[in-house]
């Protein structure tokens, strides 16, 4: 029995070693999006802080009205960061499915290749079936009619 041999196997093993690459770099850009939320979770906490109510001189409110706006602006610009981290884990979600799709288009056209090769070698076992039966069914004949 022949031996299955698919012709397409090292651009389907090359597709799924970048398929898992993709899939390192999506979770990659999880996590700095997961370490950006962490951040402006902090920033949140300072802002909330910084309402300071046992403030009694006027540098101590200037003070504290500093260091709130320097929170608020801090703020903003992680809610950029996280907006631009979120662009980032989309594209590799996209890239990474573009990849799979092409990996498991290759996959599929293997299994059908195998089946194929699988009911090719089925026809070709029944053959040789078929013709050890005649071959016996002629012996058996010939030796009922030497008797």
């Amino acid at each position: 029995m022949k031996k299955f041999s698919f012709r397409l196997q090292k651009v389907l093993d090359y597709r799924d070693s970048v398929k898992k690459e993709q899939a390192a770099e999506l979770a990659r850009t999880h996590h700095a999006l997961a370490e950006e939320e962490r951040h402006l979770d902090r920033l949140c906490h300072n802002h909330d802080a910084s309402d300071l109510p046992n403030v009694s001189s006027a540098e101590e409110i200037e003070m504290a009205a500093r260091f709130k706006e320097s929170v608020r602006r801090q703020l903003l610009q992680q809610r950029k960061v996280i907006a631009e981290a979120r662009d980032a884990v989309d594209a590799a979600r996209e890239m990474y499915v573009q990849r799979a799709r092409e990996s498991e288009v290759l996959t599929m056209l293997r299994q059908r290749r195998y089946d194929e090769f699988h009911e090719e070698e089925k026809v070709v076992q029944r053959k040789v079936n078929d013709r050890i039966v005649v071959q016996r069914h002629g012996i058996h004949k010939g030796s009922e009619g030497e008797e």
